[in-house]
């Protein structure tokens, strides 16, 4: 409901405008809308919004339901009421063949109220309802020394890769699917190194996998994971310390990543700070008018 959403906020003590402090604006705005800086994959689009209506970007993936539409980086608007903002979207998505989006909102910058104020508009709460924004612009740990963290590059690296990801993640159903895109699509994905994916191996046997987008403010981690039989035994933390060292290597030593319930114990042991709460709001809307596609124009 609209009052739990923002009771919910305010509950994780993360809607202090204190806790930016710990973020400069540069890492704030990669934190904020994440998909502003991935590389785009053929098919793909980033739609600006106009600072009348917000400001921010819609992102258009492959697909046409709310989990392929991310709607990021929006500021509560001065030239008119939210409403208006979220019809805007509604009419970009419903223009490009999709029948929803999922936004995401960070509590600060925003109020908890938003998330209220956009319940009350229809949007629901997503699966997970949010994550945690943290960052953290020193070294850390190094964790396990007999851990090897090596690069995917590829198109076998990349089939191991998402074998340990999706076994430990229980989407196992899932690998016929993507090992027959890795084979199709794959050489293009790890030749790209602004998105680059890891393996952690121990005695050569796969333990870990995780990614990180390289970006001109910071690096942003992505999908730690580690199998069941090897947690507490250093492997996320040689992971998060590899990512750290190949950020210091390109001049950007900084870290910033969006934290489930899982990571987020692990990594504020690591000494990551918490700078906010990521809220995902879904807006599942009604069937496209008929005669809309799916263009590929920036609008």
């Amino acid at each position: 409901t609209p009052a739990s959403l923002s009771g919910h906020a305010a509950a994780l003590g993360l809607a202090d405008a204190d806790a930016m402090t710990h973020a400069t604006p540069d890492l704030l705005s990669l934190a904020e809308a994440p998909s502003r800086f991935d590389p785009l994959k053929p098919g793909e689009d980033i739609l600006e919004l106009p600072a009348s209506v917000g400001g921010g970007f819609v992102f258009c993936g492959h697909g046409t339901d709310a989990s392929s539409c991310g709607v990021e980086g929006i500021r509560r608007p001065a030239a008119c009421d939210l409403a208006t903002t979220v019809e805007h979207v509604r009419a970009l998505v419903r223009e490009r063949g999709r029948t929803g989006a999922t936004w995401s909102i960070l509590v600060p910058p925003h109020d908890a109220a938003i998330l209220a104020e956009l319940a009350a508009l229809g949007l629901r709460p997503g699966s997970p309802p949010s994550a945690t924004v943290m960052v953290r612009t020193d070294e850390p740990a190094r964790g396990a020394t007999d851990v090897e963290v090596v690069s995917v590059d590829t198109v076998e690296a990349f089939a191991e890769h998402v074998t340990v990801k999706l076994g430990v993640f229980d989407a196992l159903d899932r690998l016929p699917s993507e090992l027959a895109r890795i084979e199709k699509e794959g050489a293009a994905d790890v030749a790209d190194r602004r998105f680059v994916r890891y393996t952690a191996r121990r005695d050569g046997v796969a333990v870990g996998a995780a990614a990180a987008t390289f970006t001109p403010v910071g690096v942003m981690l992505h999908s730690g994971c580690v199998v069941e039989a090897e947690r507490g035994r250093g492997v996320y933390t040689a992971m998060v310390w590899h990512r750290w060292n190949a950020a210091v290597q390109l001049g950007t030593p900084a870290l910033v990543t969006r934290a489930g319930p899982m990571s987020r114990p692990i990594l504020e042991k690591l000494g990551f700070t918490a700078i906010g709460e990521a809220w995902f709001l879904v807006d599942e809307l009604a069937l496209p008018v008929a005669g809309a596609v799916a263009t590929g124009d920036r609008t």
